[in-house]
Formats: structure tokens, C-alpha cells, sequence
């Protein structure tokens, strides 16, 4: 059995994993002053429309945009099964963009567009003084609601 496949009586079960995307994760913080309904919404009404109907986003082949919102309160079923919650940042929310080469993603990051427009629009809700964190990964994606066509 390949490390790409799992079987099942020699049924392959997973596609084989032929083009991993670059997942870019940026993981921060809200302004204090402002409510987490507040932030939730400017980062998907505005942040999250001006990111994907930018220049730089269809010309630098940038495929998905995911924001996760933080659930802290769901972090102690997790340490109920004996899981560690990701507890030595604090973090309100999660921005992950999907490339599939790196360098469309340092196009998109050098642009004038992210220089001069999604970077001041995101410090209207995001906590300099908390940072961001970033974490870059290999992303093979096993399984999805939409390739089975159930969405």
C-alpha cells in the first residue's frame, strides 16, 4: 500500500495525493475596543469582500479564502478527550489562503493592492500589539462535502 492511498481488501478508499495546495494560516487578534460581533463582521462584509474582489487576487491564482472565528468554548470538550487546545497565543480569529505554487502567494503578499489596501483596511480590526502568527503547510485535501457532490 502507497502512502497515498489507503485500502480497504485492496479497495482504494483516499485520491491519490498528486498536487498538495500551500495553506497560509495567519492567526490575530481584535482591537480591544471593538465587540467580537463587530470584528466577525467587518472581517467577512468588508476585509473578506475587498481580499477576493481584488486585482491581485485573480491574477496571482489565488484559489480559496477561509476565515475561522475562534471557538474557546468548545476547548474544553477537547481537553475532555484528552486533546491540548493551541492555548500559547490568544487568537480571535484565523485567515487561510490556498495556493498552489508558492510564488503566486508572494505576488498576492508583495502586491501594491495588499500594500496599499488590505493591509491598512485589516489594521482597522486587527491588534498590533497582539501580532499575527503565520503557519505555512502542505494542505492534501482527503475528503470534501463538495467532491462527493453532497453541497
Amino acid at each position: 500500500m502507497s502512502s497515498s492511498t489507503s485500502s480497504a481488501g485492496g479497495q482504494k478508499l483516499l485520491p491519490k495525493a498528486d498536487s498538495p495546495l500551500i495553506k497560509i494560516s495567519f492567526f490575530f487578534s481584535k482591537l480591544p475596543h471593538i465587540t467580537y460581533d463587530e470584528f466577525y463582521e467587518y472581517w467577512r462584509e468588508t476585509h473578506g469582500r475587498l481580499t477576493v474582489a481584488s486585482r491581485a487576487w485573480g491574477t496571482c491564482n489565488m484559489l480559496r479564502y477561509v476565515q475561522i472565528k475562534h471557538a474557546p468554548e468548545l476547548e474544553k470538550d477537547l481537553e475532555k478527550l484528552g486533546m491540548t487546545p493551541m492555548n500559547d497565543f490568544k487568537w480571535d480569529g484565523c485567515s487561510e489562503l490556498y495556493v498552489s505554487k508558492w510564488q503566486d502567494y508572494l505576488d498576492f503578499a508583495q502586491s501594491e493592492e495588499s500594500a496599499k489596501v488590505l493591509g491598512p483596511d485589516g489594521a482597522n480590526i486587527v491588534d498590533p500589539k497582539a501580532g499575527v502568527r503565520v503557519t505555512v503547510s502542505y494542505a492534501d485535501q482527503l475528503y470534501h462535502m463538495y467532491l462527493k457532490g453532497k453541497l
